[in-house]
């Protein structure tokens, strides 16, 4: 009452109110802020690395709640990543496959380019995790003089894959919660940080297999995963609520069937990728 003056009790309704109007338009003023901050955020995010973007969006944070026991991580890793398995060869549709692209001529291969070397460096991010040697691509980028040196080192591993260092393809291997039940090794994304030296050679020849395939029509047009220009998942998600809303609005018969591979990049057999490669 002092510190407001009042004359009388009849006061305290008029200053409550007043009070509270003022805390109204206060925090209306912090959410006008908070909501501007956070579109220019995205706005930024969005200009330098769309990928993080799309991957932020709608993000909740999985708190692991159980610590996961190291045996049962390991026994569970080791059953997909050390085990050698093979795909089953005498499949009939890969003969019928292999019939079809036997007249795709097989890739030539050249040496690689300083200008392969330098495009695939440009495309790569600044400060992208550099694996175990800690060099960031942003240097990479600026050390011009380096990238001859590196080229001709690429020729060397690929011409003698045994003199490659064992360090170029070491990575440490972090695993992310995708569930609440965090006990449970099966729950885990692993993400692996490899070098930077390694991530430009893999991407030199991954853009030259992806020239071949684009040049000779290998891709199927439904094939939305690893295209240029293509955000994959979202792609096909953005094509299913299409033809969900057409259906609905036409009201028209759909039947859908979703097919779910379980871990299905880590266990795929070496011996299959070796076989798409010698067919196409």
């Amino acid at each position: 009452m002092r510190k407001y003056k009042f004359k009388s009790n009849e006061d305290i309704p008029s200053v409550t109110e007043k009070l509270k109007q003022q805390l109204l338009a206060k925090s209306q003023r912090i959410k006008r802020f908070e909501k501007r901050r956070k579109f220019y955020s995205h706005n930024k995010m969005f200009k330098e690395n769309t990928k993080r973007f799309y991957r932020e969006l709608g993000k909740k944070s999985i708190e692991i709640s159980e610590p996961l026991e190291k045996e049962a991580l390991e026994n569970f890793w080791a059953n997909i990543w050390e085990k050698e398995k093979r795909h089953n060869e005498r499949a009939e549709w890969i003969k019928q496959i292999e019939n079809e692209n036997q007249q795709t001529p097989t890739q030539e291969w050249l040496e690689i380019s300083i200008a392969e070397t330098t495009c695939a460096i440009k495309k790569s991010s600044n400060w992208k995790a550099p694996g175990i040697v800690g060099i960031a691509n942003f240097w990479i980028k600026h050390l011009t003089a380096l990238h001859k040196d590196l080229t001709n080192a690429y020729y060397i591993c690929i011409d003698n894959p045994e003199e490659c260092p064992n360090w170029l393809t070491t990575g440490i291997t972090y695993l992310l919660p995708k569930t609440e039940d965090s006990a449970n090794p099966k729950n885990y994304r692993p993400i692996t940080c490899l070098p930077t030296m390694y991530k430009i050679l893999t991407s030199i020849l991954s853009a030259r297999c992806y020239s071949h395939l684009e040049n000779y029509n290998l891709l199927p047009s439904e094939q939305k995963g690893c295209r240029k220009g293509s955000y994959g998942c979202k792609d096909q998600l953005l094509i299913n609520k299409a033809t969900l809303e057409d259906m609905k609005t036409r009201k028209k018969n759909l039947s859908t069937a979703w097919v779910d591979y379980k871990k299905a990049f880590d266990s795929v057999p070496h011996s299959w990728i070796l076989k798409c490669l010698e067919i196409y």
